[in-house]
């Protein structure tokens, strides 16, 4: 892995541009200045750069804080400062959010530069030292803790190897218990976002409490279902027979659902709702 340190300026400003090339070309083995997006895009997607410094504002239809997002989306681990010379706190807030390391406001202090610049290069080279160690590891045999030195798990390293430092979509595949986890876990750790989470996500138990939410929504369906068609049914007045009761739409309603959640099982009376003959009778 190369261990050179390249800067990428990106400023609508000339004297900015070369002032800045001119104040860190100690501290960079090569450093290239853009005066717009998409120039800038052009020589970042061309070369190998770990830090630009971009202002907020430039011209055409595209701003510094585009470029941050675009080169966060496409090299997450390269570092980003922004100057700027209406530095807001929203201001701020929006460049940290898209992937900025830091934000400066103009007029620029070189003093200040070189000290975030060098704290650039620390991160730079202590990630290098990280993958250097992760690829020694792995060479020896060993990848985030699986441990294996048969033909089969060698073979299996060479091809997480292969993959690791790639865009590409990788399908892991076998039986439960077999170690796919960590093999996701040791692509991630040789990729380039390893600086960034692992997320594991158990799709099993997703399925399971997606049909439970499926089964309680369907429990409450049949519920409304019932007491709509319970609403439906005139009530007869016992005390006068063939006459309606007089209770009001929202009392049924309420008297209802009461009964939904009291009913009792089938077979079941209570013995203060019998008749006088239907008492004698069970009293007999």
């Amino acid at each position: 892995m190369s261990s050179e340190f390249h800067i990428l300026i990106v400023d609508d400003e000339p004297n900015i541009r070369s002032g800045l090339a001119k104040g860190l070309e100690k501290l960079a083995d090569v450093i290239e200045t853009a005066g717009t997006v998409n120039e800038a895009l052009d020589k970042f997607d061309a070369g190998n750069f770990q830090l630009a410094i971009v202002d907020v504002r430039l011209p055409g239809d595209r701003d510094g804080l585009d470029f941050v997002s675009l080169v966060h989306e496409r090299k997450p681990e390269t570092t980003l400062i922004v100057i700027t010379a209406h530095g807001t706190m929203e201001t701020a807030v929006d460049a940290m959010r898209r992937g900025a390391f830091d934000l400066i406001t103009k007029p620029v202090d070189l003093n200040l530069i070189r000290q975030q610049v060098g704290k650039a290069i620390d991160h730079h080279r202590l990630r290098a030292e990280t993958r250097e160690l992760k690829d020694r590891l792995a060479n020896a045999g060993e990848i985030s803790g699986i441990i294996g030195n048969c033909a089969a798990m060698q073979d299996v390293f060479q091809q997480i190897r292969q993959v690791a430092d790639t865009d590409a979509t990788v399908f892991i595949q076998g039986e439960s218990g077999t170690g796919k986890e960590l093999i996701a876990r040791a692509l991630h750790d040789l990729s380039t976002r390893s600086n960034g989470p692992f997320i594991a996500v158990n799709l099993g138990a997703l399925r399971s409490r997606e049909r439970l939410v499926h089964r309680s929504h369907a429990s409450e369906a049949r519920l409304l279902r019932a007491v709509a068609q319970r609403n439906t049914v005139p009530r007869r007045d016992h005390r006068n027979p063939g006459q309606e009761s007089g209770r009001s739409a929202a009392s049924s309603r309420n008297r209802s659902v009461h009964a939904c959640r009291w009913r009792r099982p089938a077979g079941i009376r209570c013995p203060h709702r019998l008749g006088h003959k239907q008492r004698s009778a069970a009293a007999h």
